[in-house]
C-alpha cells in the first residue's frame, strides 16, 4: 500500500470566479478522505483569502470547510493576504488559521506535492 503524502493545495482566486476554485475544495476533500488518507493543508493566499470570511454562505464552500474541518484538515489563510484586502481577522472563520507567508512557506518545503487553484 502506498505511503501518506503531504499535500499543499493553494486557493487563490475568488470565491466568485466559478467552478474551478470549488474544484480545489473539492480536491482538499478528496485527498484528504482517501483511503491513504494523506496529510492535506489548504492554504487560502491572494484573491482566495475571501473565502475564508465568516459572511460567506455561498454555494456549498461552507460544506467543504466543515467537511475539512471535521477530517482534521488543516486550512490556513495567508496574513498578508488579509492585510492587503483590509480583512480583519475577526472576519475569518473560526476553523481557519491565520499564519504568516513565511510561516506557510516553512509548511510548503516539507510538502511532497503542492497543487494551486
Amino acid at each position: 500500500m502506498a505511503d501518506s503524502k503531504k499535500i499543499v493545495i493553494f486557493i487563490t482566486h475568488t470565491p466568485f470566479c466559478g467552478d474551478f476554485c470549488e474544484e480545489g475544495l473539492r480536491l482538499a476533500l478528496g485527498t484528504g478522505n482517501s483511503m491513504i488518507s494523506h496529510d492535506v493543508t489548504l492554504v487560502f493566499a491572494g484573491d482566495g483569502a475571501w473565502f475564508a470570511l465568516k459572511s460567506l454562505q455561498q454555494r456549498d464552500f461552507e460544506k467543504y470547510i466543515k467537511a475539512l474541518s471535521a477530517l482534521d484538515g488543516t486550512m490556513i489563510i495567508e496574513k498578508e493576504s488579509l492585510d492587503d484586502r483590509k480583512i480583519a481577522e475577526d472576519m475569518i472563520k473560526p476553523e481557519i488559521q491565520i499564519m504568516s507567508r513565511a510561516a506557510i512557506f516553512e509548511i510548503l518545503k516539507e510538502s511532497d506535492f503542492s497543487i494551486s487553484y
